[in-house]
């Protein structure tokens, strides 16, 4: 499928779930420092994740994040970082959410220095290459 064709299912399902008032469908952007800077709790509602990408991006930009408690996810953010809820459980997810929306700034901010120092680009490679040198030494 095209993107075109990928936007206008979730739109469809959005109409169909009588959502789609509640939803912003802000496309794709190369640079999505804007976004992040708009949103106030990010949400990884996932039922599989090979790996968490937009969860990183949040969490650079110091965005809270409420995430599903797949292995995936929980190996990204400390706990104390991220908000989890298991994936089936709708009063967990409200829960989170609203704990979410109750934690400070300093959080945020915690959020953003660990993601900056310990998943950007650089750091993981760094982190790479040293697994790799100890599983050849």
């Amino acid at each position: 499928r095209s993107r075109r064709q990928r936007q206008m299912c979730i739109r469809d399902r959005a109409k169909t779930l009588q959502v789609y008032d509640r939803c912003l469908f802000a496309g794709f952007h190369e640079d999505n420092s804007a976004f992040f800077k708009s949103i106030d709790i990010f949400l990884l509602t996932s039922y599989s994740e090979a790996f968490p990408l937009a969860l990183v991006e949040a969490s650079l930009h110091g965005v809270k994040s409420v995430c599903s408690d797949l292995p995936t996810i929980q190996g990204v953010l400390p706990n104390h970082l991220v908000h989890l809820y298991n994936l089936h459980d709708i009063s967990m997810l409200v829960q989170a959410i609203q704990l979410a929306q109750n934690t400070s700034e300093a959080h945020n901010e915690a959020i953003r220095i660990y993601a900056q120092r310990e998943l950007t680009a650089v750091s993981m490679a760094d982190k790479y290459a040293k697994l790799y040198k100890q599983l050849h030494a």
